[in-house]
């Protein structure tokens, strides 16, 4: 076919879709009068526009099956179960009803078709039942289907943060935020891809955002099995958002949900979407001539968003999964842009939190909390060697296997924790120096006693790489006592969720001021001074029976400050120095935390990342110590060299949440 014929399809079909709208469905031989050889060609992309013309409630053609309810709903009982209370959405397709599941006493969202515009009752009925089988934490789950008295419905998660859409209306997001939301939505369409689901339709109003901002990719009931002999049904979805083969009526496949998704993030991350016409027929042309990028777009995300817009499907990445790993590599690196950059708005940026004011990107719009459950994950390494001599200053002999935490404990696990058990904060878990700390830029806390929310503090500006580090939710916690600490290790024990913090791996039993012996049966628990510092500094390899080297990264030498590095030394080679740390008195807006995995081969032997620098952690002491005092060990992000040596322990009230204390976790061995 050649280009002007393809023209001339744009044209012809934009003409077909203002006659149908009016309620005329024109047919195909009469719209190609002056060009029959397009009239086959034309059919086939009318009966794929069809498929989407329901998705912006247009007028249907005669055959259309009337609506499925016509008397009110509101008040109305499905199944003896769910009592509908407020419509709470209605689109083309759909309405979206706030309900009460009466069995299980929850708020529920139950979700009716208008009309049958995917099939029959029976078909949605079967889309929803593959849709349900998608378990995915970034799916909306699917609880129950049904159908009664005409009425087809589907009953899933009540999500109380409205959509993307929603969110897009007052502006873009910024860049940080918006790829963590879209890497989330990638995993799940990964993960419905590997069960043969297409989405199919996947733009802002189906990225659903909860109270936690977490992001959720809703509205299955138009997506298709690719695996159900072997067919695939006809593309929909909504014009903006379309892949080209979409809109040319081929069928969709796992890519064009990329596609979708890459327009998404450009128009979250740009303020708007890839192509500049509003007109349909223009808009049509667009899409056929490829999508252009914005300037707008931030640098670091150019690549994989250009990568996921290429006209052709097979240039795109080959699973979402490559497209979320694309993004995931670019957020790991904000510190390519020089650190020395953009000083000013760095500056700007501590004081602003210092003094508690809200910015729009700065304070006030909780950020993304990196996790796919509303659990947290602990990874560990096995601290083996079992019997191991003691170092010269009597500690690291550890007469067991354990496990001990990769990484010290983060702010969004810290913010996940919070979220869970502190509506009430009877213990003192949130300080508000989390909130107020120009070093910190942790977590926020909303609401009233009974039922406060903690969100993890807003997001760097687009492309200042310095601030991206000092907004990373990934850096360690601080301000945080020996009690609180102990607390969190109760609740993992006992399964998160609403688990006490009152018993399990330490009887606190309400204490906020001493310290107590851990639990014999303790499951997760703070090391103890052995514990921390074998899995710190003991080399079993290095010498018949091992040695200790004096710094965590295997040095005896003083680790490399990061913040002292300047350009041109400071680049991503820096990062990748086995002798590098984040200590020592820094300058300027610098004197912040890092990531927890920011120097990738700084590490201990067993692999423990950060324990020279960073935030001092809290240990159950050796010796004797009153049970008002527990140890800290490692160092902090603003001391200087000598703390991190082995040589140092630093003594300190339990009850203290000074800004450099932090923790990581110890676990028995499985």
């Amino acid at each position: 076919m050649m280009p002007d014929d393809e023209e001339a399809l744009a044209e012809l079909l934009v003409h077909w879709e203002e006659f149908y709208e009016r309620g005329h469905d024109t047919p195909a031989r009469e719209l190609c009068i002056d060009c029959p050889h397009l009239e086959k060609e034309l059919t086939r992309r009318i009966a794929a526009m069809k498929a989407t013309a329901w998705l912006n409630d247009p007028h249907p053609p005669a055959a259309a099956p009337p609506a499925i309810a016509v008397q009110p709903l509101q008040g109305r009982v499905l199944n003896g179960r769910y009592r509908l209370d407020d419509l709470v959405a209605e689109g083309g397709f759909a309405q979206v009803w706030r309900a009460f599941d009466t069995d299980l006493q929850r708020i529920i969202a139950v979700k009716i078709p208008k009309r049958t515009a995917v099939g029959t009752a029976d078909a949605f009925l079967a889309e929803a039942r593959r849709a349900a089988q998608l378990k995915h934490p970034a799916i909306l789950p699917v609880y129950d289907i049904g159908l009664e008295e005409g009425v087809c419905y589907f009953v899933t998660e009540y999500v109380e943060g409205g959509s993307l859409a929603d969110r897009l209306t007052k502006g873009r997001i910024p860049a940080a935020r918006a790829c963590r939301w879209i890497i989330s939505i990638a995993d799940a369409l990964h993960h419905a891809h590997r069960s043969g689901i297409v989405h199919r339709d996947v733009k802002p109003a189906n990225i659903l955002i909860d109270a936690h901002d977490r992001a959720v990719l809703a509205d299955f009931g138009i997506a298709q099995s690719v695996l159900i002999d072997g067919a695939r049904a006809p593309s929909v979805g909504t014009l903006l958002y379309m892949a080209p083969e979409q809109l040319a009526g081929e069928p969709a496949v796992p890519q064009s949900d990329i596609y979708s998704l890459a327009v998404v993030l450009h128009e979250a991350t740009a303020g708007k979407p890839p192509y500049s016409a509003t007109e349909p027929r223009a808009l049509h042309r667009e899409i056929d001539g490829g999508a252009t990028l914005s300037k707008d777009v931030p640098k670091r995300i150019a690549s994989a968003c250009r990568k996921a817009l290429c006209m052709d499907p097979g240039q795109r990445f080959g699973s979402a999964a490559e497209f979320a790993a694309a993004i995931r590599h670019s957020l790991k690196n904000p510190w390519r842009v020089p650190l020395t950059a953009t000083a000013a708005a760095s500056l700007l940026l501590a004081a602003v939190a210092l003094l508690g004011f809200t910015i729009d990107g700065v304070r006030g719009k909780p950020a993304f909390i990196d996790h796919a459950s509303h659990d947290v994950a602990i990874d560990f390494v096995t601290v083996g060697d079992a019997g191991n001599p003691a170092d010269v200053n009597g500690f690291g002999r550890v007469d067991y296997e354990y496990m001990i935490g990769r990484y010290e404990i983060t702010i969004e696990q810290y913010c996940v924790f919070l979220n869970h058990v502190a509506k009430r904060d009877p213990y003192g878990l949130y300080k508000e120096k989390m909130t107020n700390d120009s070093s910190i830029i942790a977590i926020e806390r909303f609401g009233a006693d009974g039922s406060y929310t903690y969100h993890v503090i807003g997001e760097a500006p687009a492309d200042d790489g310095n601030a991206a580090v000092m907004l990373d939710p990934r850096r360690p916690i601080g301000c945080v006592s020996w009690t609180s600490a102990a607390r969190f290790c109760n609740w993992l024990h006992n399964g998160q969720g609403d688990g006490s913090t009152e018993t399990g791996a330490y009887a606190l039993n309400g204490m906020r001021d001493q310290r107590v012996p851990r639990e014999k049966n303790a499951r997760f628990f703070l090391p103890n001074e052995d514990e921390w510092y074998k899995a710190a500094y003991y080399d079993p390899a290095a010498a018949v029976g091992g040695v200790y080297w004096v710094f965590a990264t295997r040095s005896n030498e003083s680790p490399r400050r990061w913040k002292a590095l300047e350009k041109p030394q400071f680049d991503r080679g820096s990062l990748e120095l086995s002798n590098i740390a984040n200590w020592g008195s820094a300058h300027g807006s610098r004197d912040t935390l890092a990531p927890v995995d920011m120097f990738p081969n700084a590490t201990s032997t067993y692999g423990c990342h950060c324990m020279s620098g960073n935030v001092a952690e809290w240990v159950e002491p050796k010796g004797n110590f009153s049970h008002s005092h527990g140890i800290t060990r490692g160092g902090f992000w603003w001391a200087g060299a000598s703390l991190p040596n082995s040589a140092y322990r630093v003594r300190g009230l339990v009850e203290k949440a000074n800004r450099q204390f932090g923790f990581r976790i110890a676990a028995k061995k499985e």
